[in-house]
């Protein structure tokens, strides 16, 4: 059977992607949550109109594909480029994205040549970006990859800390703090912190807090909330960088290791030159 289908790349604005949605007749239920996620990249400058994925219409001028990424560009309120293939059979929806998805991990082995990427440093990134809320399923595999590129050293450092895997303790929820805690604490001390997990044999009661966060990790067998985990790990690893005494597993109320980013948001903007000059030259005149 000869190609019927015609494609052409066009700018499709939110205007235009709210009249084709009404044509979507014949697709699966609209996810919301995927299409937050598109619209996020979207409002963020983040969206590639390099990708040659096409919105796709089948021969009666139905929309067969590209639902959630319409609903995403009307969410977000941004014209895009898209390439549009009309008289499509629609049969040939039984085919689309039934294959397998490309992971962040794989995305970025080709990406970051020479950096052995895996799957736990990708779920390192997702643990870091949640931080004490620990929702991971809100982002996007852009925002995921550019996560870990930017922060690479840092969660590299902390997937390597431990000199053996330690049952219940390894895993993305402590990496992601040990990485966080990279940018601002001694790194020997924090592999002492990681050693003493380990071995169990701290020197002094100024390192108590790493018996005590095993103890409570080990206690409870993989069986453990999330945020509860990072809450109390993170606040063991803040007392035993200062050598405090830690006799219960205490959770944390705040993020105790801010990202370098997080840290310049939350720093007060100073006030620009100009105003500064005005200001002191009215005291001045007031005088």
């Amino acid at each position: 059977m000869p190609d019927t289908y015609e494609a052409k790349r066009l700018l499709v604005t939110p205007e235009t992607a709210s009249q084709w949605l009404k044509l979507n007749e014949a697709n699966r239920p609209l996810r919301s949550g995927a299409v937050q996620k598109m619209a996020d990249d979207i409002a963020d400058g983040l969206w590639l109109e390099t990708n040659p994925q096409p919105l796709i219409f089948d021969t009666s001028g139905a929309l067969i594909d590209g639902q959630h990424r319409l609903s995403a560009l009307v969410r977000a309120n941004r014209p895009l480029w898209f390439l549009v293939v009309t008289n499509v059979p629609r049969h040939t929806q039984l085919v689309i994205d039934d294959h397998l998805i490309r992971s962040v991990a794989d995305f970025a082995r080709w990406e970051m040549p020479g950096h052995k990427v895996s799957r736990i440093h990708v779920a390192t990134a997702r643990a870091m970006i949640s931080g004490l809320s620990q929702q991971t399923s809100k982002r996007s595999r852009t925002v995921i990859y550019k996560f870990l590129r930017d922060h690479f050293g840092a969660i590299e450092f902390a997937t390597g800390i431990f000199a053996r895997q330690i049952p219940y303790v390894s895993g993305a929820i402590t990496f992601a703090i040990f990485a966080r805690a990279s940018y601002t604490a001694d790194h020997d001390r924090l592999r002492r912190f990681a050693q003493v997990l380990d071995d169990g044999m701290p020197h002094g009661e100024s390192e108590s807090a790493a018996v005590v966060i095993h103890r409570f990790i080990a206690e409870r067998q993989g069986q453990k909330n999330r945020a509860e985990l990072y809450a109390k790990f993170e606040r063991a690893l803040a007392a035993f960088l200062r050598g405090e005494l830690f006799k219960k597993a205490i959770a944390t109320k705040e993020e105790l290791f801010p990202l370098p980013e997080e840290r310049a948001a939350e720093t007060p903007a100073e006030p620009d030159t100009p105003d500064a000059t005005m200001a002191t030259t009215g005291l001045a005149l007031n005088a």
